[in-house]
């Protein structure tokens, strides 16, 4: 087959292509950043005179006050202080709730994976970390706000700890799996007891690692994949090491095998 040789005419037209099809990327681009810039340029000429140490330490102001304020040019009283507040509450009753069941269930599937009630947490861990957030806001609406008649930072907290939940058990396991069975059975060797080798030994050796799934819940899906293919090449290299110890032993065998029928 014949090719035919690229001219230089050829050439410049697939250079002024490129060109063109990068300036409309980057004129497409900043029209679509248009709205984002101006929404934040309001915000912050509007905005700029109300920080200040007040608006970190008080609550929010009521409607009548704000308007009143709105109206004779006034600074608007009040802050987030509340926001502030409820934000770290909701945190810090989230974390209890989700880091030790989490943990838990990220150990029991580390050490007991081929069980049935293994597999359930696993596909429930799974159907979790692709649900929706707003269906989490419903479920807890539902168990929370509705039996108290109002609304709270526990709801929120329990809200938060559900979608916390998923993300620790798999970080967790998949940490564990990392860890050789070496530790585990040097612990028990030494005496220790069950409980101990794996709350005080391997989840202490893990523990950096386990954190990324704690308090950083965006990096967990980077952990635990990263966790899958250490893991995928730790047994590769298992496997490779155990067909050439058979070689060598096949080997051996022929090589025996041949001096005796000298």
């Amino acid at each position: 087959m014949i090719q035919r040789p690229i001219t230089s005419y050829h050439s410049g037209w697939r250079k002024a292509k490129d060109r063109i099809f990068f300036w409309l990327v980057c004129l497409f681009s900043a029209l679509t950043a248009v709205p984002l810039v101006v929404i934040i340029w309001e915000v912050v000429r509007k905005g700029y005179k109300q920080i200040n140490l007040n608006f970190f330490t008080e609550t929010a102001p009521s409607t009548l006050d704000a308007m009143l304020a709105k109206i004779n040019g006034e600074i608007i009283p009040g802050g987030i202080a509340n926001g502030i507040t409820g934000t770290l509450l909701m945190v810090v009753l989230a974390s209890v709730i989700a880091i030790p069941t989490g943990i838990m269930g990220g150990i029991y599937l580390s050490e007991k994976p081929k069980t049935l009630f293994s597999h359930v947490i696993r596909f429930l861990t799974d159907l979790l970390q692709g649900t929706p957030s707003i269906v989490i806001g419903i479920i807890a609406y539902a168990w929370v706000v509705v039996p108290l008649s109002s609304y709270s930072a526990l709801a929120g907290s329990v809200a938060l700890a559900i979608m916390m939940l998923p993300l620790i058990i798999r970080s967790t396991e998949e940490t564990l799996k990392l860890l050789p069975t070496s530790l585990k059975e040097a612990g028990l060797a030494l005496g220790a007891s069950y409980t101990s080798v794996i709350l005080k030994g391997r989840s202490t050796a893990s523990g950096r690692r386990m954190s990324a799934g704690r308090w950083w819940p965006g990096r967990s899906r980077q952990v635990s994949q990263k966790a899958k293919e250490q893991h995928d090449r730790t047994g590769n290299q298992r496997r490779a090491g155990r067909a050439a110890h058979q070689r060598l032993r096949l080997l051996r065998r022929e090589h025996q095998a041949g001096g005796a029928g000298l």
